[in-house]
C-alpha cells in the first residue's frame, strides 16, 4: 500500500468487520471455529502418516484411533501481498511441484484486533514450542511494514500421495489451474488432497434489508488493498528433523475492495500528466488553410502556375 491508500477510513471499516466477525464465531459456537482475536488454546493432536506422526495440529480433541478435529481461526485484514495463482508452472518439473505454494500476506493497519491476533499467533506457536519440547523448532518471525506486522498464510498446492494414502485426488478449485498445468505436474505421485483445497468467496450485498451473502468467487479477483476475511489452520510439521509450524490458509473472502479502487482512481489522476499541446502552424494565403505541400500548390494556384498533375491535388 501507498500514500493513495485511505488507510485511515480502511481501518475503520476493518475494526467493524472484525467486531461483527467475532460476535458472529461466538453466536454459532462452533468448537472447531474459532477468531484469532480472542479464544483459549485447545489441544496439540498428532496427525499419523503411515507408521509414523510427522504433523501436529490444535484439535478441539482427539480420539483413541487419533482422529482429530482441527481448530480453523479466522481474521480480517488488507492484503498487502498475494499469489494465488502459479506462475511459470511449465518451468516447473514434478520433483519441484510438490513446492508450488499459494500465499497472502495481510495487515491489520495498526487496529487493536489485529495486534490481539498477532498476540495469540505467538501463543499458539510458544504452545507447540511446549509441547514438542523435545525436537529442535524452526525459529518463528513476524514481518512488518514500518510499525504495522504483517500475518502470511500458505497452502501447497500439491502433496506426496504417500503422505495421505487414504486421501482421495480432486479437482483444483475455480480459477485456480486454468491451463491445466499443475494437473499435467500430479503424475502417479502426487495428489491435490483436502488439505490443499483453499475456498474463495466474496460477499454479496442484497437490499437492505437482506443478510450478505457469501459467493464463491476466484483466486484472481483478490488484490493488494482488498479487506479480506481469512481463515487459518495452525499445523507443525516435520522438516529434516526440525518442526516448522505453518499457517495453513484455508479459506480467503473478500469483504470490501472499495479502498483498492480508490486508491488507484488517485494513483491514476497522479501519475497521468496532461501531454504538452503540440500545434502545427498553418499560414493564411487568400482564403487557404493548408500544410507547407498544400501552402506551395496553393500559392501556385493564386498565381496561375499549376501544373495538370498539381491541379487534382
Amino acid at each position: 500500500m501507498d500514500k493513495y491508500y485511505p488507510g485511515k477510513k480502511a481501518a475503520v471499516e476493518l475494526q467493524a468487520l472484525t467486531t461483527l466477525s467475532q460476535d458472529l464465531v461466538k453466536s454459532r459456537d462452533q468448537d472447531n471455529l474459532k477468531h484469532l482475536g480472542g479464544f483459549t488454546l485447545d489441544n496439540i493432536g498428532g496427525v499419523p502418516m503411515g507408521n509414523q506422526v510427522k504433523q501436529w495440529r490444535l484439535c478441539t480433541a482427539q480420539d483413541k484411533d487419533g482422529i482429530t478435529d482441527k481448530v480453523v481461526f479466522c481474521l480480517q485484514g488488507v492484503i498487502v501481498k498475494n499469489e494465488l495463482v502459479p506462475k511459470n508452472v511449465y518451468k516447473y518439473g514434478a520433483n519441484k511441484a510438490l513446492y508450488l505454494t499459494q500465499y497472502v500476506e495481510i495487515t491489520g493497519i495498526q487496529t487493536e484486533i489485529f495486534a490481539a491476533c498477532v498476540s495469540n499467533v505467538l501463543s499458539i506457536h510458544e504452545q507447540f514450542g511446549q509441547h514438542l519440547a523435545r525436537v529442535q523448532m524452526v525459529d518463528f518471525f513476524m514481518k512488518y511494514i514500518g510499525d504495522a506486522p504483517i500475518f502470511l498464510a500458505s497452502n501447497r498446492f500439491l502433496t506426496l500421495w504417500s503422505e495421505a494414502p487414504n486421501e482421495q485426488d480432486n479437482e483444483f478449485e475455480p480459477g485456480v489451474d486454468t491451463i491445466g498445468w499443475l494437473a499435467k505436474l500430479k503424475g502417479n505421485d502426487l495428489i491435490h488432497a483436502p488439505e490443499n483445497i483453499v475456498k474463495y468467496f466474496r460477499v454479496s450485498k442484497g437490499n437492505a434489508n437482506e443478510e450478505s451473502k457469501y459467493v464463491q468467487s476466484v483466486p484472481g479477483a483478490f488484490k493488494a488493498g482488498d479487506i479480506v476475511k481469512m481463515q487459518v489452520a495452525f499445523v507443525a510439521q516435520m522438516s529434516s528433523k526440525k518442526i516448522k509450524i505453518g499457517n495453513r490458509l484455508q479459506a480467503l473472502t473478500l469483504l470490501n475492495d472499495h479502498y483498492k479502487k480508490e486508491a488507484s482512481v488517485s494513483r491514476t489522476a497522479d501519475t497521468v500528466k496532461p501531454s504538452p499541446h503540440n500545434t502545427s502552424l498553418r499560414r493564411k494565403v487568400g482564403y487557404f488553410y493548408q500544410d507547407e505541400e498544400e501552402l506551395r500548390v496553393c500559392k501556385k494556384k493564386n498565381e496561375g502556375q499549376v501544373s495538370e498533375d498539381e491541379e487534382g491535388q
